[in-house]
């Protein structure tokens, strides 16, 4: 009898890999040679040595990376960066491309669109220019043509230029080698598009407006992991398993294959499944209207401050009202930073998500159908509705008394986990270099209080209010990712449970010996294994870190009593200080 399965009009998402293209056709060879095997989980044993090559491997920091790219944003952007970049690069047209892709001095709309020349060159480039100079004359100026600017303001806007600077320049950092070689090419192959694609702001914020975005990482993870998803499967109940084979979805992971039986459902798709249901979830815009809310709120504070005291909000020259204008705008790009802090905040909940799937999955009666399946998905595959909401009500569990689901599901963790590796590489150095300008911060109201450093009151209520706001979305950040560090405990947890299950099983039936039984001992030793991997690779080796440690609730407890030493210290050295202001409110020598 022909399978129904048979007729699944699978389809391709669109890619922008640069390593290799990959196609239904290679995965089958690829199925072929280790699909039912051990041989799953070692690919590149089975990949012509020409090939090899070709997949992609894990990302790692790149030093060289990382300070090519802090030179070009650190540097005064169009004078002086262009030329940064053309000494560097060696190449007129390689570092042509590279200025525009970088944005460093935007001239061409093959590269990128108007809207985008406006915002660099009515905002950005002059803020950045105005702050840097102010910051000169502040520190050179011999005449006081800014006397009346603060020059802990222009320190403040700097360090939040520094800021966003260092952000990026960890995104290079963690590029993949192919795509920053490819910076320098003609468009098509870099353009805005590419690199919105790989912007934690834009592509991995909001992976569902990117066709494609998902299956892309989902193959590089593969590739990196050594491992083929398709060619291992899952064992369900029969009525579950032949309703998934019939759903559409991208033809890299489909849950059938030539290799699997009626009964079984490939692990490639429920791992993409999964991703897709956690991942495709758009950052919720009330995130950017907090961020923006903040930024506004830091913007407007000094001169709201000043004003009060009756002084000038901008100064009294037209110098002091260029680089106020200057402080102005640079503060006002703390926009992205929030927003930075906030995405962090929303891909540690987004992978928490996915890793808790992972445990429904194992855990009686396993995931419902409607949780992880959208009514989009299921509408597209042409389901009878009266039959729907009964298959709906149906639920998705791994058993793992088989060894095959056990050797499954433990490799489908390993890919779910390292999923959107740079990403995630990316998010953890994020709210470290948060976490480290909360500390410069503290730091800086601690020197003002307690060395009587000349300022202005409203570098005060600037300080306080910058470490207020980028302390809770740090320690926010934290908890999201001491949850999702939790969550490989939680799945040792499982896995030991589900092995005295095993064991208490395999003492009943002590006299049987039939295949049931030697299945369970198999389950036995790899659940063995499984939990000794959990526990060396993710809780030991390779954990999330925050500062270079464990994320978990030791370190959020260390981060909010040093935030709060800080403030009480700083107290301490304004009271211990006598610290007053005058009229104008400037600090009384």
């Amino acid at each position: 009898m022909l399978d129904e399965t048979e007729n699944i009009d699978h389809f391709r998402t669109p890619t922008t890999l640069h390593k290799r293209e990959v196609t239904s056709k290679t995965e089958e060879k690829l199925l072929s040679k280790v699909y039912e095997s051990h041989n799953a989980a070692q690919i590149r044993k089975f990949i012509p040595e020409e090939e090899v090559e070709d997949y992609h491997n894990s990302v790692e920091f790149n030093w060289n990376q990382f300070w090519v790219s802090f030179t070009y944003e650190v540097l005064p952007w169009v004078f002086i960066s262009p030329l940064a970049v053309l000494l560097i690069e060696r190449s007129r047209k390689k570092a042509w491309n590279i200025i525009q892709n970088r944005c460093l001095l935007l001239c061409s709309l093959k590269h990128n669109d108007i809207r985008l020349h406006i915002m660099f060159w009515v905002l950005w480039y002059p803020s950045q220019w105005i702050i840097i100079s102010g910051l000169v004359f502040k520190i050179f100026d011999s005449h006081n043509l800014i006397r009346n600017i603060d020059i802990f303001h222009l320190l403040i806007g700097f360090c939040i230029l520094t800021v966003r600077n260092l952000i990026v320049s960890i995104k290079y950092g963690y590029y993949r080698k192919e795509d920053y070689d490819i910076l320098g090419s003609d468009p098509p192959y870099w353009d805005q598009s590419r690199t919105e694609r790989r912007m934690v702001l834009a592509g991995w914020s909001s992976p569902e407006k990117y066709p494609g975005l998902i299956e892309d990482e989902l193959t590089c993870t593969v590739d990196a992991s050594n491992i083929s998803v398709q060619g291992m499967s899952f064992i369900l109940k029969e009525d579950i398993s032949q309703f998934l084979r019939k759903i559409k979805t991208d033809e890299l992971f489909c849950a059938k294959t030539k290799y699997n039986q009626n009964n079984e459902v490939t692990s490639g798709f429920l791992c993409h499944q999964i991703i897709k249901k956690s991942f495709e979830v758009n950052i919720p815009n009330f995130y950017f209207i907090i961020a923006l809310i903040c930024s506004l709120y830091v913007m407007i504070c000094p001169p709201i401050v000043k004003s009060i005291f009756n002084t000038h909000s901008f100064g009294d020259s037209i110098y002091e009202i260029i680089v106020s204008i200057g402080i102005l705008i640079t503060t006002f790009q703390s926009f992205p930073v929030f927003g930075f802090g906030l995405i962090c905040v929303h891909d540690f909940k987004r992978r928490f998500n996915a890793m808790n799937f992972l445990g429904k999955l194992i855990s009686y009666p396993g995931i419902r159908l409607d949780d992880l399946f959208s009514e989009k998905t299921l509408k597209s595959n042409n389901i009878d509705n009266n039959k729907l909401s009964d298959i709906l009500k149906k639920h998705i569990h791994v058993d793992l008394s088989n060894p095959k689901n056990v050797f499954a599901w433990s490799n489908i963790r390993t890919i779910i986990r390292s999923y959107g590796h740079s990403y995630y590489l990316r998010i953890q150095g994020y709210t470290s270099v948060f976490l480290c300008f909360v500390l410069f911060c503290l730091v800086m109201l601690n020197l003002i209080g307690w060395l009587g450093m000349r300022h202005h009151f409203s570098t005060i209520i600037l300080l306080i209010s910058l470490i207020l706001i980028i302390s809770i979305i740090t320690v926010i950040s934290i908890f999201k990712a001491s949850n999702l560090q939790h969550e490989s405990s939680n799945h040792r947890n499982l896995v030991k449970k589900e092995l005295l299950i095993i064991e208490k099983s395999l003492i009943q039936d002590d006299e049987s010996f039939n295949n049931l039984r030697k299945s369970k001992y198999k389950s036995k030793q790899l659940l063995k294994e499984v939990d000794e991997y959990i526990n060396f690779e993710e809780l030991n080796h390779n954990p999330t870190k925050i500062l270079g440690y464990p994320a978990d609730h030791n370190v959020l407890s260390s981060v909010i009593g040093l935030i709060i030493t800080g403030f009480i210290l700083a107290l301490e050295g304004f009271v211990g200080s006598n610290i007053s202001y005058d009229v104008n409110g400037w600090f009384r020598f």
